[in-house]
């Protein structure tokens, strides 16, 4: 008997907890979805649909509330959900119940198309889905069905190729001129540049109404106005880079070894222990650091240190490796500009070309570099990038060795064979490997 008491009980206790759970997960359901087009509320749309938006009653997508036909805004920004009120929203949901939308045909069509001899009825991600355009100039918060969409009668400028480029995200989208511009993009009228909506959508979220202009001429006024009447939303707070706090991760010092090898057995953060692992940031631009030991410094923390990017800017010989094809030079002659230092007294006049003003210090003239030059420097730099590589096996190896004579596995033959491979040349016999 008891037995069996026991046994209801639990059964009882299990079919409670489940009930229990089912309504935990339908309130959260409820909470992330949208009271007017219903759909669940997802990050990767905050951009086009906006941010999820709540209050004690009701959770929103913003877009879906902010372009409501019929949703005044009556209470002060700290009330309600930015100034809509509960008992607004409650309202609006009631009566846009009656009407479906053309698009899903499902009830709760809040958004009407703001031509004014249209009847058609939408959600706004439905609206959005079928080529709608909203309008989110200051005045207006309105939208326009895909058959009453403005067309961009501006015509972007074009490569020789017919291809444009994205100014924000710089991807190559070729233009068919007898086609009209997709929804998905729009044209800047101040100078006819092309971007990409996506692409402006996030701009505009991250520069803010105080920042945002084109990319290209900095137009201010003309470019909003059009990117608010093309389904951009463009906040009106400032830039997120104004914002306090916002580059607090630049003044955490750099703790991590970036040399091509590191010999530190515990990985590349390691930067606490032994004094070999210590971090040493290079002096020039600090984004690049080296163990100690990685790189050999015999001054410890005090030594001088430059990474290989910083040494490749300050060698001349690097800077002058650069194809011709990418810099635009001829492959026989390579200009590049000199600066010599002229005499404060002003009496130099064997070159009257390069005269200048007693007040003047420097002058910058041109200096040619011949193909030899070139290819002559390409050699030492490879020469110094093939001694960097093999300082670092000699390191390697010897550390090999050290650690095999400890553990005792390590005979004298054994120990000549490794010391013998440091003074080998690279695999391949006189084959070098290439770094360029």
């Amino acid at each position: 008997m008891e037995f069996r008491l026991i046994h209801e009980f639990t059964q009882v206790h299990k079919s409670l907890r489940e009930a229990g759970d089912q309504l935990a997960n339908a309130s959260q359901l409820h909470q992330d979805t949208c009271v007017f087009c219903r759909r669940p509320i997802r990050d990767d749309e905050n951009l086009i649909f906006g941010q999820r938006e709540s209050s004690l009653k009701h959770t929103v997508h913003y877009f879906c509330m902010l372009l409501s036909s019929q949703l005044p805004q009556k209470g002060q920004d700290e009330e309600g959900i930015k100034g809509f009120l509960d008992v607004d929203i409650a309202k609006e949901v009631r009566r846009s119940q009656k009407d479906k939308c053309c698009y899903c045909r499902k009830p709760g069509a809040n958004v009407r198309c703001a031509k004014a001899s249209c009847r058609r009825v939408f959600h706004f991600p439905c609206a959005y889905e079928n080529d709608s355009i909203a309008d989110f100039n200051q005045e207006a918060f309105d939208v326009l069905c895909g058959e009453h969409a403005r067309p961009q009668v501006v015509v972007p400028l074009t490569k020789p190729d017919g291809t444009a480029e994205c100014l924000v995200c710089l991807e190559t989208i070729r233009i068919n001129p007898s086609v009209s511009i997709s929804s998905d993009f729009l044209v800047s009228p101040c100078c006819r540049q092309l971007y990409e909506k996506r692409c402006l959508r996030g701009y505009a979220k991250v520069a803010g109404l105080h920042h945002f202009k084109c990319c290209q001429c900095r137009n201010v006024n003309q470019f909003l106005y059009a990117c608010q009447q093309n389904g951009i939303f463009v906040p009106n707070q400032d830039a997120e880079w104004e914002r306090s706090n916002e580059f607090a991760d630049h003044y955490i010092p750099h703790s991590v070894c970036d040399v091509p090898i590191c010999l530190c057995p515990n990985g590349r953060q390691t930067t606490d222990g032994h004094p070999d692992w210590e971090v040493v940031r290079c002096d020039d631009c600090g984004k690049s650091g080296t163990h100690i030991k990685c790189s050999d410094l015999q001054d410890g923390p005090m030594s001088a240190y430059r990474c290989q990017d910083c040494e490749c800017i300050g060698n001349p010989s690097v800077n002058s490796s650069v194809p011709a094809s990418i810099t635009g030079v001829s492959s026989a002659t390579n200009e590049h500009p000199e600066i010599i230092e002229v005499d404060d007294d002003g009496d130099d006049d064997d070159d009257d070309e390069n005269d200048c003003d007693a007040d003047s210090d420097v002058v910058v003239v041109s200096s040619t570099y011949t193909a030899e030059d070139i290819a002559q420097r390409r050699k030492a730099d490879q020469e110094r990038l093939q001694e960097t590589y093999s300082r670092f096996r000699s390191i390697i190896i010897n550390r090999l060795v050290e650690s095999l004579r400890k553990q005792r596995h390590l005979t004298a033959g054994t120990s000549n064979s490794l010391k013998s491979v440091v003074d080998r040349p690279a695999a391949g016999g006189s084959r070098k490997r290439q770094y360029l």
